[in-house]
């Protein structure tokens, strides 16, 4: 396996203040053989205030036992939940499926068969980009004329629509406050409800989820597959009857350990910016910080181990989406 880390902007292309220097980025899982292959790029949930190691690797890593070249893209969080991230996160992976498309070459990759796989707020962030590619310019000339649209998208247990109140259990995690701000103008908010912007033009849909999710309700993934319905998107939904929130491929594999923690960047550069006594927040904010799980995760990480168990019924969702990509392949 070739495994190298690329960073998607340089420091004079990328401005977000309370980022502690941490500059968004795609982790590589590729072959070494000079097989072309289809793609998968992973954004990993957290509510845009982590990136969840879970949600990262393990996903990346079941796709590369199928013969897909990946990645984990780490994209703009509000891990100090001072600042809220608007639309870095939906600009991080348009970059990032911008460069894997422009370097298909280089990472044999087939570049019509690019997928995108979000998991929460990660999910909201993939489906943003099915919904809304369109707008995304860069700022870079040399992938202008290059396309970020997925050419197909994977949402697990997506966060869909922030401010309608679906379900109070919808805004646990602050995944709206932490994207778009509570006194956002509607209009913004507006642009995040994904549900009220599907079209014709977005790219097929992946969608899973389990009915008994404690977090995100699963109205979310229905609305969304209405909505696709509606548009004459190409889609499959499936709904597990039992599960808990983020279970990721929901197989032991789904372990966090040292080696898959590097989503947890920013947290690692923002308590060396704390220890240098240049980490200037709001006291409450800061203590919020300094006793987060993640940080605690930062200091202790060379003794950490999180084990995941099977789940039956809900882990089957990796082999439903590689038959359905097959099959779109095909058509």
């Amino acid at each position: 396996m070739k495994r190298f880390t690329t960073r998607l902007w340089t420091p004079e292309e990328y401005q977000y203040t309370s980022g502690c220097g941490f500059i968004p980025k795609l982790d590589a899982y590729l072959h070494e053989d000079d097989e072309v292959r289809p793609c998968i790029v992973v954004a990993p949930g957290g509510g845009y205030m982590k990136c969840s190691p879970s949600e990262g690797e393990p996903v990346a890593l079941k796709f590369y036992e199928m013969g897909y070249q990946a990645f984990v893209c780490s994209y703009t969080v509000n891990f100090l939940e001072v600042e809220p991230i608007k639309k870095r996160a939906l600009n991080d992976l348009a970059r990032a499926v911008r460069m894997i498309r422009k370097n298909a070459e280089e990472y044999h990759v087939d570049a019509e068969r690019i997928v995108a796989a979000g998991f929460s707020a990660g999910g909201h962030c993939v489906a943003s980009l099915g919904v809304h590619w369109q707008d995304v310019t860069d700022v870079r000339d040399e992938y202008a004329d290059i396309s970020c649209r997925p050419d197909a998208v994977i949402l697990g247990y997506p966060v869909i629509d922030l401010h309608a109140d679906m379900d109070v259990r919808d805004r646990m995690y602050g995944t709206g406050r932490n994207l778009v701000g509570e006194d956002a103008p509607e209009e913004e908010k507006t642009y995040m409800c994904l549900e009220n912007h599907v079209t014709e033009l977005c790219p097929p849909a992946f969608i899973w989820q389990t009915v008994t999710d404690e977090v995100i309700s699963v109205r979310n993934s229905m609305v969304f597959a209405e909505s696709c319905r509606k548009a004459g998107v190409k889609f499959a939904l499936h709904l597990f009857s039992d599960g808990r929130h983020g279970l990721s491929v929901a197989d032991e594999t789904a372990n966090t350990t040292v080696s898959n923690y590097y989503t947890f960047e920013p947290f690692m550069m923002g308590l060396e910016a704390y220890e240098r006594g240049e980490l200037d927040i709001p006291q409450d904010k800061l203590e919020k910080f300094l006793n987060s799980p993640e940080v605690y995760t930062v200091k202790n990480i060379d003794t950490i181990v999180k084990p995941s168990k099977d789940h039956d019924e809900v882990k089957k969702w990796v082999g439903l989406a590689e038959n359905w990509l097959e099959l779109l392949w095909k058509r």
